[in-house]
């Protein structure tokens, strides 16, 4: 799911995503809409393979290693 540089992105909207259990791909490189809280759900997804958050500003290191495991 390619969703780079969307501006309609948000942690709302990651609540939806995160119910997409088949997902093995999701770009969401520049969305600056996204905050630490919002990235909770992508963690219950068990295909996902692949996940870019390059340039989101609104996500912190803790975030960024919390997902990476």
């Amino acid at each position: 799911l390619y969703l780079e540089n969307c501006a309609a992105v948000n942690n709302d909207g990651l609540l939806s995503i995160g119910q997409l259990h088949a997902l093995e791909l999701l770009q969401l490189q520049g969305c600056a809409r996204l905050s630490d809280k919002g990235l909770r759900p992508l963690l219950q997804l068990p295909r996902l393979a692949w996940l870019s958050l390059r340039h989101c500003a609104g996500l912190s290191d803790q975030a960024m290693r919390t997902v990476s495991q």
